[in-house]
């Protein structure tokens, strides 16, 4: 009985095709194709799976999420917020856009891309400056039992999972915002009303779970106002927010605070043309500054306006980069 090896090459030769062509159309490298036909198990790659973001903290930072996209490169879109510690799985590296990206998998049957830099520290391999180290199993992520907990300004829907966080994707339409999270097993099919009926939040309920994948559906009795994704003490948290109570209809934005602030050096895109994004930002600041009138009816509704620049990040390296831009962010802060 012929070997793996001979039975592939022998098919490959047959046809005419060169290692080549295979790889193109498969888009397995030579090497390994190779591999395959001399029956060189060792040359081939075992599974590495990595995690993303910063390490786990006592301290919540919301804000601090690893972005993936469909396809390698900066005009991508955002459409992955992956909590810090989230485990995927490598498939590859491509370089687009100038930045090095690195191809994920957030489950057997969807990947994605991330840069290369939101990788944890301990996966980057100190040998070779493209590989990586980590995990050779996928981890285990169990779905315990849902419950959602109403609050006067949101309602928590809680989904306790063991193992690391895992990856998701939310969606929202004109009444229904959707939780899918990959990478899960043991999801119950879920059926929920709002107990005691609830003005804003309808329902919950769950698709026919997939092999490594659920999705909730959170069906609302108006369009959706705001969500908040937590992984906290091993569990998601989706915090669906409520619409804002008016205290007075007459006055309706009495006693907010309004803050204009148009960012954001020494960060920052050059459009095509050259223009730097903190310059086009600025002169909106600027026009929103000199609307003196329409700012002092607004003062005199009882609503405090700010407007200033955050220079959190300011260092003298930025200065000396964008001088001219120091001096209209300086003359901007003296409003």
């Amino acid at each position: 009985m012929p070997e793996i090896g001979e039975t592939l090459r022998d098919a490959r030769m047959r046809a005419r095709i060169d290692v080549s062509e295979i790889e193109a159309k498969t888009k397995i490298r030579a090497k390994y194709l190779r591999a395959l036909e001399n029956e060189e198990w060792n040359l081939l790659p075992g599974n590495t799976y990595v995690k993303l973001g910063a390490p786990a903290s006592t301290v919540d930072d919301t804000d601090r999420v690893t972005i993936a996209r469909p396809a390698p490169g900066n005009g991508q879109e955002y459409k992955w917020f992956l909590f810090p510690g989230t485990v995927v799985k490598i498939l590859g590296t491509q370089k687009a856009s100038g930045d090095d990206f690195v191809h994920i998998q957030l489950d057997s049957t969807q990947d994605a891309w991330v840069l290369r830099s939101e990788l944890q520290a301990e996966n980057i391999s100190t040998v070779s400056p493209t590989g990586f180290v980590g995990d050779t199993l996928a981890p285990v992520r169990r779905i315990g039992a849902l419950r959602v907990v109403p609050g006067p300004d949101w309602i928590d829907v809680v989904i306790p999972v063991t193992g690391p966080p895992p990856p998701y994707l939310v969606e929202e339409t004109d009444r229904t915002i959707s939780l899918l999270l990959y990478g899960v097993t043991g999801a119950s099919v879920v059926s929920m009303m709002a107990q005691p009926i609830d003005p804003y939040f309808n329902s919950i309920s769950s698709s026919t779970p997939e092999q490594s994948r659920v999705r909730y559906t959170i069906n609302l009795n108006r369009a959706p106002y705001g969500y908040l994704a937590l992984w906290q003490n091993g569990e998601v948290t989706f915090r669906v927010r409520r619409p804002p109570r008016i205290a007075d209809a007459a006055s309706p934005l009495r006693g907010l605070t309004i803050t204009v602030d148009p960012g954001h050096p020494p960060a920052g895109a050059t459009g095509p043309t050259g223009l730097y994004e903190g310059d086009a930002v600025l002169q909106v600041g600027f026009r929103v500054r000199d609307l003196s009138p329409q700012i002092l009816c607004l003062r005199n509704q009882g609503i405090d306006i700010r407007i200033h620049r955050l220079l959190h990040r300011f260092d003298s390296s930025w200065a000396l980069r964008r001088p001219r831009l120091l001096k209209d962010v300086l003359n901007f802060l003296q409003y």
